[in-house]
């Protein structure tokens, strides 16, 4: 049944790990879990996320398909129990980094490692049986105290440099919903009353694509006459929830226009181009 169940987590691993990489190219993005102590954008963008400047997400891929190639052969017992202890080691030291030092969660890193604790524990039962009581004893606590020192071993890594504040992310022409700890309302969010087509745009201080679109085309001049008849406001994603606008935010940045009744009528997310932003207006607002 162990190895049945290390051979899924192999294969699931490998999915999440080639999804995890191919996420942020995908047309809109499908996100990856926003808003309190989950923050894939603070993860993704940390120096954790790299190893010999490679990708975290190639190494566990290449790390999933050996362990699933010596699973199925069901031979290199002492190599598959060495990968095992790298793999549950990076998987505790990289968990370290997120809990101690950037005090942000990504969902699917979990997911991943959760798939590397169970691709692991066949290796390590078949281990434990050639193994006599007192040699599993030894192998078990070496592999915890091993874990433990992978963890605490992450507050090692430099703390992330300061997110942008509201100032700082500010937008000419663009005015911030006022801070408040109530969940938002359509009336919050229409701050030039329902007479004037609102523009909602969603921010978050990790993400690298608000910046690109803040310092692109929002900071253009046609752009800004173009959108001058609207109320244009400003909200931070960790603001949103729950609110009927977080529904329609599955990433940032997000452009949301909202009706007369303060409901959304149409969304971008993503990587907003001149082209995305202009038929996003055109669509909405169509007869």
């Amino acid at each position: 049944m162990w190895l049945r169940i290390s051979q899924i987590a192999c294969v699931a691993g490998i999915a999440l790990s080639l999804f995890i990489g191919i996420e942020p190219q995908l047309p809109g993005g499908v996100g990856c879990g926003q808003g309190w102590f989950f923050n894939c954008s603070v993860v993704q963008a940390s120096d954790a996320s790299t190893l010999l400047a490679i990708p975290m997400w190639l190494w566990g891929s290449v790390w999933f398909a050996l362990m699933f190639t010596l699973l199925m052969l069901r031979r290199g017992q002492s190599l598959a129990l060495i990968l095992t202890l790298i793999g549950w080691l990076m998987i505790s030291h990289l968990r370290g980094v997120e809990l101690l030092v950037l005090h942000a969660a990504c969902p699917l890193c979990w997911l991943v490692g959760l798939a590397g604790i169970l691709a692991g524990i066949e290796p390590l039962r078949r281990a434990m049986k050639a193994w006599t009581s007192g040699g599993r004893a030894l192998l078990g606590g070496g592999f915890a105290v091993a874990l433990a020192v992978a963890f605490l071993a992450g507050r090692l890594w430099p703390a992330p440099d300061p997110l942008p504040t509201r100032e700082e992310l500010g937008v000419s022409g663009w005015q911030w919903v006022p801070e408040q700890t109530a969940p938002l309302t359509a009336a919050d969010l229409m701050l030039c009353g329902p007479e004037t087509p609102t523009m909602v745009l969603v921010l978050d201080p990790s993400c690298d694509d608000c910046q690109a679109l803040r310092e692109g085309i929002l900071s253009e001049e046609r752009i800004a006459l173009f959108l001058s008849e609207h109320c244009r406001v400003m909200v931070m994603l960790e603001d949103l929830a729950p609110s009927a606008l977080a529904e329609e935010v599955d990433r940032t940045p997000a452009i949301v226009l909202l009706g007369a009744d303060g409901q959304p009528r149409g969304a971008i997310s993503g990587e907003i181009s001149e082209e995305g932003l202009l038929g996003l207006v055109a669509r909405t607002y169509a007869p």
